[in-house]
């Protein structure tokens, strides 16, 4: 289970970094 868990909590994580508009424009769908 963590092997699921700690790839989206990663994205999660990482997306949370990185500038909303890359975030919407590269993992649009996610949301």
């Amino acid at each position: 289970m963590l092997t699921e868990i700690l790839p989206s909590a990663l994205v999660l994580f990482i997306l949370r970094k990185l500038p909303p508009k890359r975030v919407s424009a590269q993992y649009h769908p996610i949301n």
